[in-house]
């Protein structure tokens, strides 16, 4: 809707250069977005030391959440880190059979050749333009991380977002504490302000302290309201994941599943007007029911909604995720005797086309 008021007011060519420049920032593998995490991290913390540092300790909190901040900013980049440099679990030839853990379901997935790589399209898996390769269990392409988030990473973007999560949520809950004892120290409850204009005595109120505390220290104001947006934002993207892992679901599968859906209820309501349709053309030929059912093609009920067979609960998907099957013992002893047979019929063969010569 955006891009189509975009092309309305500017003309097509905004239009495409908007469109380009999102999927570039979004869609495809760079690191504009890693650059402007790393800058807004080291310019928060910086500012956060520099003006919320010194209103340690207080009446509500001790020395010691100096280090425990900074173990927190140190945890949080640590997880960036990691979640930026571990492999979503790309499909090859040498590696399908470690991955190849999940059955078709014949309707978000068959057993088709995927053209471009010439390999198995194994269930759940998702050609990824970034990568090159066939992601294991594709979840989505992250910017944030400038990585692909697949079945062998899954657990560390989780992570990234948990340990941010806990970080605002910690910085909103020690910036308000630091600011309530400010209050609390000046007794602005019991104050009185008065207003030189009016010439009035004004008694404390919530809006008063607001302004006061907002006059006095407006930095660490505006980090306690940054750290309370992102801190929701984030809380609401990490219940998204938990709901997706709880229905066992990929963020792919979900749209996925929502094409289903709509397909679905179409179908479904289909049915319904063509019934409908065929009930009135019988009530109006009782006298030639046969022939009016005969010119009239049978509606197709689309049948109960299709269920997901890779749910399986919400401790074994969680389990998935946290200890993904392509990691698990069976799946590589089953990968280790698939490279030795191949390696073995390899072999067999060089020793074949070394001993024909002699033969002849």
């Amino acid at each position: 809707k955006f891009l189509n008021l975009t092309e309305k007011l500017f003309g097509s060519k905004v239009k495409k250069i908007l469109n380009r420049t999102g999927n570039y920032i979004f869609h495809e593998e760079n690191c504009l977005l890693q650059i402007v995490y790393a800058t807004c991290m080291l310019i928060g913390w910086g500012l956060l030391m520099a003006y919320c540092y010194p209103l340690l300790p207080n009446l509500y909190m001790d020395q010691y959440h100096q280090n425990s901040g900074i173990l927190v900013f140190v945890t949080c980049i640590s997880s960036w880190w990691i979640a930026c440099k571990s492999t979503p679990g790309i499909i090859t030839k040498e590696t399908i059979v470690r991955f190849d853990n999940y059955p078709y379901d014949d309707l978000l997935y068959t057993n088709v050749i995927c053209p471009t790589v010439g390999i198995r399209k194994l269930p759940r898996s998702k050609y990824d333009r970034n990568t090159k390769g066939h992601v294991a269990r594709f979840d989505h392409y992250c910017g944030w991380l400038g990585n692909t988030v697949g079945e062998e990473n899954y657990r560390w973007f989780l992570c990234f977002l948990v340990c941010h999560v806990g970080m605002f949520g910690y910085g909103t809950v020690a910036l308000w504490l630091s600011l309530a004892s400010i209050v609390d120290e000046s007794d602005l409850w019991n104050a009185k302000f008065y207003n030189a204009k009016t010439r009035q005595v004004i008694h404390t109120n919530g809006t008063v302290v607001m302004k006061f505390i907002i006059n006095q220290q407006p930095m660490a104001a505006s980090l306690l309201l940054i750290c309370a947006v992102l801190a929701t934002t984030l809380s609401m993207f990490v219940s998204f994941h938990l709901y997706l892992i709880y229905c066992g679901m990929t963020t792919n599968e979900f749209f996925k599943w929502g094409n289903v859906k709509r397909w679905y209820k179409e179908e479904l309501k289909r049915f319904e007007l063509e019934s409908a349709a065929q009930d009135d053309l019988t009530k109006s030929n009782e006298s030639d029911s046969a022939a009016a059912t005969k010119r009239v093609k049978k509606p197709m009920h689309p049948g109960l909604f299709p269920k997901n067979i890779y749910n399986g609960g919400f401790v074994n998907n969680m389990t998935e995720v946290l200890f993904p099957r392509s990691r698990r013992r069976d799946a590589k002893q089953k990968w280790l005797l698939d490279t030795l047979s191949v390696a073995e019929k390899e072999c067999d063969n060089d020793i074949t086309q070394t001993l024909k010569p002699k033969a002849q």
